[in-house]
């Protein structure tokens, strides 16, 4: 089993893919739980304890921002790789050419990363 990822995202709602993460992730992992459990319990597996994960941010509670400021001041301050992740990546400022060359075909991405600085 390939446990690769320091950093991930739980936004699917199913307890499945969240124990599937939890078997993936690296010793020290950080998880931010974007998913609101309310579909399923999403629960802490032996891997969690075991590979002493942490959830640093949910966005199931009354202070989205701060959580999600929590999380991305993280990730600023520690290298990832997640912006491997993307096929494509852009600026705010460079969004509506993006869009004209998606429009376009000039490009085709599945996923595309949009970094607003």
């Amino acid at each position: 089993m390939n446990n690769s990822y320091s950093m991930a995202f739980e936004c699917s709602s199913s307890n499945a893919a969240f124990e599937l993460m939890q078997q993936k992730m690296q010793k020290d992992g950080r998880i931010c739980i974007l998913a609101d459990g309310n579909i399923e319990p999403l629960i802490l597996t032996p891997a969690f304890h075991e590979k002493e994960l942490n959830i640093i941010g949910s966005s199931d509670g009354l202070d989205y921002p701060t959580r999600a400021k929590l999380f991305f001041d993280y990730v600023q301050k520690h290298a990832t790789n997640l912006e491997q992740l993307f096929d494509y990546q852009t600026t705010a400022d460079n969004l509506a050419n993006a869009f004209a060359n998606l429009a376009s075909g000039t490009i085709s991405p599945i996923k595309i990363l949009v970094k607003y600085t």
